[in-house]
This record gives structure tokens, C-alpha cells and sequence, in this order.
């Protein structure tokens, strides 16, 4: 677990890093579109005299809240987009793994969500002519009672499907960091942006 521990630890400093710079990016930015809106005001309110100046300020605030709202538009997008790297990163961490690593992933996920020890393992064509065998045999040591086979057919796909009858459990990475996404982004919100 020290080495996902490692990993998550690194993606939290190097999102971290990023996240600062997004954000004074933004702030640059709002700052620019706050000083714009503040020019105009000005200039209308030097050529208007009393009777332009209720437009003025009227004027003044809508850019105000524009710039506010173009602001947090900008740093909202950058927050989803941050959190999208941070996911995609940690899955690109998980495919760069050494194979004997990526194979002891894969086992344990299997041995840990299958539902009986009986299913058939689906793997990639590369995935399964490399580590095919070992993961299927790592994933049997590992799940009490476990009799996992590997199929002959493959799926382009990084990760793993189950299969029992008819029935499939997805393990792709793609299908797992989506879930992942939807169930931890908050969290990684608030790691980040803390």
C-alpha cells in the first residue's frame, strides 16, 4: 500500500503545484477584467455629468458582477479540469506500473471483486499474452477457494473483465476511474483547494 500511497501523494503535490499556478492565472485574469470595468466607469463618469451618473454606476456594477462572474466561471473550469488531470494522471500512473506490479494490481482487484472465485478473466491481447497466466494464477492464491481461468478472447482494454455466464464485471481502468471520479471528486477537491 506504501507505493499507492506514494503515488497518491505525488499526484496531491504535483495537482497542488498546478492548482496554485490555475489559480493566480484566474486571478490575474479577474483582476485584468476588474480593471477594465473600472477604466470604463471612470471615463463615463468624467464625460456624464449628474444625469449620467446613476447610468454610470449602474454600468459599473454590471461589469463589476460580470468580471466577478466571468472569474469564477474561469477558475470553476479550471478547478473541473485540475480534478479531470488528477484522475487521468493516477490512471496513467497504474498503466506505467512495471508488468509484475501492474500483474499483482490486477490479481488483487480480481480476487477482491468477484463475486464467486469462479469467473473467467478477460484481459487485453498484450496483457494477457504477457502476464495472462500470472495474474490468473496470483488472483487464485489470493481469493480463498479461488478457480479464476483465462479466456482465450481478449478486449481491447486496460484492466480486466469478469465474466460469469452472462454476466460481466467491468475492471477497465476507463470504467474505474469514472466511478472513481463521480465518487471521490469532492474529495479531491477539497484535497486540492484546500
Amino acid at each position: 500500500m506504501n507505493g499507492m500511497d506514494n503515488i497518491l501523494r505525488r499526484i496531491r503535490e504535483d495537482a497542488q503545484r498546478e492548482m496554485d499556478a490555475m489559480q493566480q492565472e484566474a486571478l490575474e485574469k479577474r483582476e485584468a477584467i476588474l480593471a477594465r470595468g473600472r477604466e470604463q466607469s471612470e471615463r463615463l463618469l468624467a464625460e456624464g455629468r449628474q444625469k449620467n451618473l446613476q447610468l454610470a454606476e449602474g454600468r459599473k456594477a454590471r461589469l463589476i458582477s460580470a468580471a466577478n462572474m466571468e472569474s469564477r466561471q474561469v477558475l470553476l473550469y479550471n478547478k473541473q479540469k485540475y480534478i479531470d488531470e488528477v484522475f487521468t494522471l493516477a490512471k496513467k500512473r497504474i498503466e506505467a506500473l512495471p508488468w509484475a506490479d501492474y500483474a499483482e494490481y490486477l490479481a488483487q482487484w480480481i480476487a477482491h471483486s468477484a463475486e464467486t472465485g469462479t469467473e473467467t478473466v478477460i484481459l487485453s491481447e498484450r496483457n494477457r499474452e504477457k502476464m495472462g497466466q500470472l495474474v490468473v494464477q496470483r488472483a487464485n492464491a489470493l481469493r480463498e477457494g479461488g478457480a479464476f481461468t483465462l479466456a482465450a478472447e481478449t478486449q481491447d482494454i486496460q484492466g480486466v473483465i469478469l465474466r460469469r455466464g452472462s454476466v460481466e464485471i467491468n475492471g477497465s481502468l476507463d470504467y474505474r476511474f469514472g466511478l472513481l471520479r463521480e465518487r471521490l471528486a469532492t474529495e479531491v477537491a477539497q484535497v486540492l483547494f484546500q
